[in-house]
């Protein structure tokens, strides 16, 4: 869709969720949690740099997705599962920033001239997750199990 508008995609990245993401259940929800609500912060910031309706109608759709995602793994990791009336929009770079330390692929870095920079839009800086230990009980059940088993 990028290029048929005239745009031009950023480069494909490899990411690394070896030692972060995949070393426990808690660990992966952990992280899954961070990366959801990030995506969902992302959307929100890149509707400042949109000027097609198409490209608007995409990002919102994938945005509701996310969101979707991200109060689901908030609920399962112990957190609120929508703890504010509104998102907060952050910029690329920041996202950017926020996603780094996963991204293995040589050269692409928040200097990319594909990656925006913030500008006149109103973003805000990336929050952290608390890392709150995650109770063995009803949560993480409810993230291994079939919905009808519990």
């Amino acid at each position: 869709m990028i290029q048929s508008l005239g745009g031009q995609p950023v480069p494909e990245a490899t990411y690394n969720f070896e030692t972060t993401a995949f070393t426990s259940p808690e660990k992966f929800l952990s992280i899954a949690q961070i990366l959801e609500n990030t995506g969902v912060m992302a959307y929100d910031g890149a509707i400042a740099y949109v000027e097609t309706a198409e490209v608007l109608t995409a990002g919102a759709t994938i945005a509701t997705v996310e969101a979707h995602h991200a109060s689901y793994l908030n609920l399962i990791t112990g957190q609120i599962p929508f703890p504010d009336a509104f998102d907060k929009p952050v910029a690329p770079r920041d996202v950017f920033d926020a996603a780094a330390k996963f991204i293995t692929t040589p050269g692409i870095s928040n200097t990319d001239p594909t990656i925006a920079s913030p500008s006149s839009a109103s973003c805000s800086p990336i929050h952290s997750f608390s890392n709150t230990p995650f109770s063995t009980g009803s949560y993480l059940k409810a993230a291994t199990q079939p919905p009808s088993t519990f």
